[in-house]
């Protein structure tokens, strides 16, 4: 493939990851003196992107949700799934969560950490400081942990990890692409069109914002800054208009007037006398 092509096809997250390891083999290479400096060192790789198209996101449908858990080949599978649409945590964030990690009193849990394939299985701090949140935990995602504590939660270490199955030793997921393969064997079994792993937070996105919570609530939970990404990536899922937009103001602010005049129609006529 040519050089313009490979551009067209990589991403520029994945040619910094490629940055980072070829930059950490010279730097070791210079360790051991067979090279005298790093020639990436302090070299950082950046590349404009075009924006995702507003179609990218493919959220699951509550049908087609069902049917990926009910397919899971084990129950540690099946609670990660149900965790990850409820959650909107991304793949990497999820493996590195600790029982720690849970406000049980709160219902929510502390997101500080990812594990992503560049760091060998080491939790890394989160990219950004928005990053860094705590994610309210609904009633599918308390469940799926109350599932979950069977298999892990003595060991109080990781929440979820690779079940043994099949002659193949369990243990911490490594990286996040080791999912991928859970995923992709999964939606196989359950006869569900494929879509990747990051499809569980426009899942849970898209199911938050059709029912009416707000942007910027659902913006923190995701790890946003601003509903700026929310606008773009979700508007179609956004109602239009709310048959009861202000009526909560008036409850709040003006309660003597509240639904005094619900259901009337205007333009009626006084009776006279």
């Amino acid at each position: 493939m040519h050089g313009r092509d490979a551009q067209r096809f990589v991403t520029a997250k994945r040619l910094s990851n490629i940055q980072s390891c070829l930059r950490s083999a010279l730097q070791d290479a210079v360790d051991d003196e067979v090279l005298e400096s790093n020639p990436l060192a302090g070299f950082t790789f950046t590349r404009n992107e075009p924006p995702r198209d507003a179609d990218h996101a493919d959220p699951l449908d509550a049908q087609e949700q069902a049917a990926v858990i009910a397919a899971a080949r084990v129950p540690q599978i099946a609670n990660l799934w149900q965790f990850l649409m409820w959650t909107v945590l991304r793949t990497s964030e999820v493996i590195a969560l600790k029982w720690s990690d849970v406000d049980w009193l709160r219902e929510t849990v502390q997101v500080r950490k990812a594990i992503t394939r560049a760091a060998k299985g080491v939790a890394e701090d989160t990219k950004t400081l928005s990053g860094r949140r705590d994610v309210k935990l609904l009633a599918p995602a308390m469940a799926a942990l109350m599932a979950q504590k069977e298999y892990t939660f003595v060991a109080g270490e990781e929440i979820f990890n690779r079940p043994s199955w099949r002659g193949r030793e369990g243990g911490p997921w490594r990286h996040d692409h080791q999912i991928w393969d859970a995923w992709k064997t999964t939606l196989k079994d359950a006869k569900v069109r494929y879509r990747n792993p990051y499809q569980t937070r426009h899942t849970y996105a898209s199911m938050m914002l059709s029912a009416g919570e707000r942007k910027i609530w659902v913006a923190n939970q995701m790890g946003h800054s601003d509903t700026t990404s929310i606008k773009r990536n979700y508007g179609r899922w956004i109602p239009n208009s709310d048959p009861q937009a202000g009526s909560r103001a008036v409850e709040l602010f003006a309660p003597e007037n509240a639904g005094k005049f619900a259901g009337k129609k205007s333009g009626k006529q006084a009776k006279t006398g």
